[in-house]
């Protein structure tokens, strides 16, 4: 073989190794070589977002080696999640965003055509997936009223190098395009579908908050009682105040306001539905019927009934506001396999005793109107008529007439006193309407707080926990000298007592009593 054709021998490996390197790799936009359908849209007739009635995104669970459904739809005219027991969706904005990224969707050119593709490109059906696969994609399922399937695409890995460009491929295709595409309002996360504020309260119209900080010994069966505050809060001076602080203690006026910020802020991670019967019972002031199924179920999450009043594992809060709307903030057990339950990697390992940092926790909300927290009305007392003499008698024995001149009879009351009372009862019945109508205000709040609460228990990271869950430790704090040294912490937790709880076996038997709404 002469150096000539040695030469081209090699030439033509080398291009062959080069074509193969190409074939083998994804392809960008720029190299999409079969484009042959090219900017013709996936979804011709789907142009009204409003239409959409239903989602499902289906993504592909690792940590269970299965398949995550999450669904938000209209059941009853409403918007619900029906894959978290049709908890309320807050889905009229966010689903319009989530079916107006995929309208008008092009594709921008076709990468393969092989099935044995899909791994590499990201768009494996999780519903045809198993353990151990790689390149699964998140399923988008968009439905109208009646069902019919407006959108069905498989959203796969993104382009190199263009984040905004990603390969998909319709389910019942073997193809696999690219397409711009943002997948961030397509999200599972249940915090992105509902009703962000669970108190809907504004920190400013915070007075009070009480804690109770006892806890239950569940291996004892018997509660450890534990510090008591009660602490009010001015918004005039935005100061807080407690009783029974020594004059070297003052309060930690940052846990506080993050304590009051939190509250505002409370969101929850994840939900779970009450027994029928205790979401009823709940939603009435006539107490509540413990059957089997309701006392299980509030001893799994860490709430016991005992002589008629309800406990919880971890303590409770109250919290109220300037128009008489009280919150009571119940803590219970830990919360697993929830969304978000984990704990942050290389966190701290507790110590032996102390339950892990990242853990949700079971919250268990009602609300109460506390009608001495709005001012009674300042009624002026209504000068009353003098009493009217009889009229003298005529000579004829019959009483006196009006004289000629049309003057009143004697002992009627002139017209400035009658104009003065008529003012005053005016403005009493202002006060008192305004006043009443604060009342009934308050009294519809609540139930309609209470309507909402009483089907579920909510779940809060442990980030929140902690921030409102507080003791007199983190509330209470040395005085700081006008020399600005510190001196030896005085403070120390009141020493605790322990009260009996009534056996298991026999809470199933006792009542609640009129639930705190």
């Amino acid at each position: 073989m002469n150096e000539t054709t040695k030469t081209l021998t090699f030439v033509g490996i080398a291009l062959l190794g080069a074509l193969l390197a190409y074939a083998s790799r994804p392809a960008s936009v720029a190299d999409a070589a079969k484009a042959d359908d090219a900017s013709s849209e996936f979804f011709a007739e789907f142009k009204d977002p409003l239409a959409a009635k239903s989602l499902e995104i289906i993504e592909w669970d690792e940590a269970k080696a299965e398949p995550k459904q999450f669904r938000v739809a209209q059941v009853n005219g409403r918007w619900a999640i029906p894959s978290k027991l049709n908890y309320p969706a807050d889905a009229d904005r966010q689903l319009a965003e989530a079916a107006a990224s995929v309208i008008d969707l092009k594709k921008l050119g076709m990468v393969s055509e092989e099935r044995a593709d899909h791994e590499m490109y990201g768009v494996v059906d999780p519903m045809d997936s198993k353990a151990g696969m790689t390149g699964i994609g998140k399923k988008v399922i968009l439905e109208d009223a009646g069902g019919k399937k407006l959108a069905q695409l498989i959203i796969g890995l993104p382009v190199k190098d263009k984040p905004d460009l990603r390969y998909v491929r319709l389910p019942s295709q073997d193809a696999v395009y690219v397409a711009k595409l943002s997948p961030e309002k397509l999200t599972t996360r249940f915090q992105d579908w509902i009703e962000p504020d669970l108190l809907k309260l504004n920190s400013w119209d915070i007075t009070e908050v009480k804690y109770d900080n006892y806890s239950i010994d569940e291996v004892n069966r018997r509660i450890v009682e534990g510090d008591k505050l009660a602490l009010t809060y001015n918004d005039k001076d935005a100061k807080w105040n407690m009783e029974g602080l020594a004059p070297n203690e003052e309060l930690n006026a940052q846990k506080l306001n993050d304590m009051k910020v939190a509250l505002d802020d409370l969101k929850i991670v994840d939900v779970r539905r009450k027994p029928a019967g205790l979401g009823r019972d709940l939603r009435t002031s006539e107490g509540l019927t413990i059957d089997e199924e309701t006392f299980l179920s509030l001893a799994s999450r860490g709430y016991i009934i005992s002589q008629g009043q309800l406990y919880s594992n971890e303590g409770e809060v109250v919290v109220e506001l300037k128009d008489g709307v009280t919150y009571v903030l119940r803590f219970g057990e830990i919360a697993a396999d929830t969304e978000e339950a984990k704990p942050d990697e290389g966190a701290e390992q507790p110590a032996e005793g102390e339950q892990p940092k990242g853990s949700n926790r079971y919250l268990f909300v009602t609300a109460q109107f506390d009608k001495s927290a709005i001012p009674a009305p300042e009624l002026q007392p209504v000068p009353g008529a003098p009493a009217e003499p009889a009229a003298p008698p005529t000579a004829e024995g019959q009483p006196a007439a009006e004289n000629k001149e049309g003057e009143k009879q004697a002992g009627e009351p002139a017209e400035p006193q009658q104009a003065e009372r008529q003012k005053i009862e005016q403005e009493n019945k202002r006060k008192q309407d305004e006043y009443d109508s604060k009342v009934k205000k308050g009294e519809e709040q609540v139930q309609t707080l209470n309507n909402r609460f009483a089907d579920w228990y909510y779940v809060i990271s442990d980030d929140v926990y902690r921030k409102i869950k507080l003791t007199r430790a983190d509330v209470v704090q040395p005085k700081k000298p006008a020399d600005g040294t510190a001196p030896a912490g005085t403070d120390a937790a009141p020493p605790t007592t322990e009260g009996g709880l009534d056996e298991f076996n026999e809470i199933k038997d006792q009542g609640l009593g009129t639930p705190e709404n």
